[in-house]
């Protein structure tokens, strides 16, 4: 039986995106989105869950360009594992990301006289699918040089 591995969200990205670029020229973007829960917790309260983002070439581009803190967003992806031993301490350490192959801006754009550079432009959604499905633009960030 084949296996699944695809992630869909909406919510509002928390910080602004962070670009760099591999040693072969790939752009590898990391940010984070914010999702609201369904339903209250015991306080009456909605939930918010944070998870980290991370998106290569094509896709890492558009986020680059396009999405700013506070834009609302759909993202499409799959979930990353990722362990490493931490440098200072010698502790095993892990996170989980999405790794995003998909993203429209769910943002309005603002009419002219109401222009801000706090809002980035709406632009039609890209997807990794739309240049290609080449895996080749995947590296791993946390892979140690040597």
């Amino acid at each position: 039986m084949s296996s699944l591995n695809h992630v869909v969200q909406i919510g509002n990205i928390v910080r602004d995106p962070e670009s760099k670029f591999t040693t072969s020229g790939t752009l590898i973007v990391n940010t984070a989105i914010a999702v609201t829960r369904f339903t209250k917790n015991a306080d009456g309260d909605y939930d918010v869950d944070f998870h980290n983002l991370l998106a290569f070439g094509k896709t890492a581009e558009y986020i680059s360009s396009y999405i700013k803190k506070g834009n609302r967003v759909a993202i499409e992806g799959r979930l990353q594992n990722n362990t490493w031993t931490d440098k200072e301490t010698g502790k095993k350490r892990s996170n989980t990301e999405i790794v995003v192959t998909n993203v429209q801006n769910l943002t309005a754009r603002p009419k002219d006289d109401e222009a801000s550079e706090s809002v980035a432009p709406s632009k039609p959604s890209v997807s990794i699918s739309d240049h290609g499905d080449d895996e080749s633009d995947e590296v791993d960030p946390f892979a140690e040089e040597g």
